[in-house]
């Protein structure tokens, strides 16, 4: 909890209802979470794959060859916010903190475990509710009309995930600070970019070229170092395999499948994916 202390206490399953998308696969990539009115409510918010794209609905594992194949085949990601009644176990609301396609959520760490209004991440091009690759960096702040958000978006690049970093010497506040993230561009070259937290649209304060052409840092989302991984695009494409059987359970994402834990994998499929 808040503070880092511990709650002792039976672990409770809540199921989430599909709230009138049937193609809803699950929730993943959690922003934050706290507690409310003395311990009676916890409120959770993270990202919700709504299973659609623009023009169709899609399970597929995400190697398309062109923009209008990714809208085919991306699932709709939106920042969703739920608040649990502890003593019933049940899902009180549950509703979109913005209709934007939106994925790799950060907050400042600081508010992490207790109340936080203010949540950064990755959106498309257009910055709008349809489905391309993640390009820019957004904040969404609470009270902010559905929709609505301060974004950097540049052209012909695709940034990471952000990371909040608080500004030396300011505030407390959720915007007082910078937003770190690594940009791989058009031209093959990678920066790490620094943005002003509370004025995204503004561009970045600092550039800094890292590398080029074949030394270029990959586009990446998020993920850890791992020394002497260097994947080709068919192991890419194999080891895909493995999210198009998670996406593909849909809502019974957490159904305990006795071949396989919640994996919804064969035993035979160890040698299929190299573990």
């Amino acid at each position: 909890g808040p503070g880092g202390e511990r709650s002792e206490g039976p672990v409770v399953k809540v199921p989430v209802p599909p709230d009138g998308h049937p193609g809803h696969l699950g929730d993943f990539s959690f922003s934050n979470s706290w507690e409310e009115d003395g311990g009676r409510t916890v409120v959770i918010e993270g990202v919700r794959s709504l299973g659609t794209s623009g023009t169709a609905q899609s399970s597929k594992a995400l190697l398309p060859e062109d923009l209008e194949d990714y809208r085919n085949r991306a699932s709709k990601k939106e920042l969703w916010r739920y608040e649990i009644d502890v003593p019933s176990g049940a899902v009180r609301s549950s509703f979109p903190r913005s209709s934007s396609h939106f994925g790799f959520p950060s907050i400042d760490s600081r508010k992490s475990g207790s109340k936080s209004t203010v949540v950064y991440g990755l959106v498309c091009g257009s910055a709008g509710s349809s489905v391309a690759p993640w390009q820019g960096v957004a904040r969404i702040e609470e009270g902010a009309a559905s929709g609505t958000m301060d974004a950097w978006i540049e052209r012909g690049s695709y940034a990471g995930e952000p990371q909040f970093v608080p500004r030396v010497g300011g505030g407390k506040g959720e915007k007082d600070g910078y937003l770190v993230t690594v940009v791989r561009t058009g031209a093959s070259q990678t920066h790490l970019v620094v943005l002003d937290a509370g004025k995204l649209k503004e561009g970045p304060v600092c550039r800094v070229k890292l590398a080029e052409g074949d030394r270029a840092m990959p586009h990446g989302l998020h993920g850890c170092w791992a020394e002497g991984a260097e994947w080709g695009k068919e192991e890419i494409r194999r080891r895909a395999k493995l999210a198009d059987k998670l996406e593909a359970k849909g809502n019974l994402f957490n159904e305990v499948k006795s071949d396989f834990s919640g994996l919804g994998l064969r035993l035979d499929d160890f040698d299929f994916y190299g573990f």
